[in-house]
């Protein structure tokens, strides 16, 4: 079980793994509530992970499985789900945030406020 020194028995019900995909999930859940988007999970551990992808960045060679990359970003109303979801490190997923992401952003919020109807 994974340490937690704010329980009576120091250790969380979870092991550190299970948690894990617990707390992506929602943290997903929350960016989802807070852009105003519908929340679409499927469960799925970072071994999952892993079995489908491997233990490597998919955008880079050297890169470690440092975090996981939504290939269509939360904010453009990806899903956390495990065709939505790569291994990626760090530095790629910040690139690819500046390179990819963003320009996807501005056109689903254009799209969203064009559906929008004025009253």
């Amino acid at each position: 079980m994974a340490k937690d020194s704010r329980r009576p028995t120091g250790y969380r019900t979870q092991c550190g793994v299970c948690r894990q995909g617990y707390d992506w999930s929602h943290s997903y859940k929350i960016r989802s509530r807070k852009y105003r988007l519908p929340a679409v999970v499927e469960c799925f551990t970072p071994a999952d992970l892993v079995d489908r992808h491997g233990d490597r960045c998919v955008y880079c060679p050297d890169g470690a499985f440092e975090c996981i990359d939504h290939v269509v970003c939360v904010r453009a109303g990806g899903t956390h789900t495990l065709d939505n979801v790569v291994p990626c490190c760090v530095s790629c997923n910040t690139a690819k945030y500046w390179v990819v992401d963003q320009p996807l952003i501005r056109r689903f919020d254009e799209l969203r406020a064009q559906t929008v109807v004025a009253p």
